[in-house]
């Protein structure tokens, strides 16, 4: 009977760690910059970020570098490719999603707006335990600063938000685990 109750305590000891949720928010301002490689334009926009929900997990900013093809503002239905990488206060602690998505509304003028998919492909420091996970960008709208999207620099206002997971590494969980199990022996043994 212990066994069984000490086993349903692992388990869910390990079905808590595996897969740990947050949400952030940006800000409405930050800084933007572009360039042009061939026919593709590259836009890095960066703001600082707040955590809504999600122990654990604080960042201090947020970088979302993406690129469409062409040379002009994109036309809503383009796709975009990128990266988010959330930053704590110490920029070594970080997480990095790869991000695929696509411009919606009317993005005209200076203005852009998209959202997508993100996957975890990085994870330093403090989050470095992450070695999976996943993510939605929503609600991104960016207006390039007044010379608009051909501007080489800016300022962005504006924001993006996530939902994103990041996934403990199996090793780590396993290891807990044992861990558990050795003390409940021990403490059977005594």
């Amino acid at each position: 009977m212990k066994t069984i109750k000490i086993l349903s305590i692992v388990g869910l000891l390990a079905a808590a760690m595996a897969s740990q949720a947050f949400a952030f928010v940006t800000e409405e301002s930050g800084n933007f910059s572009t360039a042009t490689v061939g026919n593709t334009t590259n836009v890095t926009s960066t703001f600082d970020v707040y955590v809504t929900q999600g122990a654990g997990f604080s960042f201090a900013t947020g970088t979302l570098d993406y690129s469409y093809a062409g040379l002009s503002v994109p036309v809503s239905g383009e796709a975009v490719t990128g990266t988010v990488t959330l930053a704590g206060t110490n920029p070594a602690d970080s997480l990095s999603y790869i991000f695929n998505g696509t411009i919606y509304g009317g993005a005209s003028g200076d203005s852009e707006g998209l959202s997508g998919a993100a996957v975890l492909t990085g994870s330093t420091g403090v989050y470095a335990q992450y070695t999976n996970g996943t993510g939605v960008v929503t609600n991104m709208s960016i207006y390039l600063g007044p010379n608009g999207n051909g501007a080489p620099s800016g300022t962005t206002y504006g924001s993006f938000a996530g939902d994103f997971q990041a996934v403990p590494s199996p090793v780590g969980i396993a290891f807990l685990g044992l861990g558990i199990v050795a003390l409940a022996v021990r403490r059977r043994s005594a």
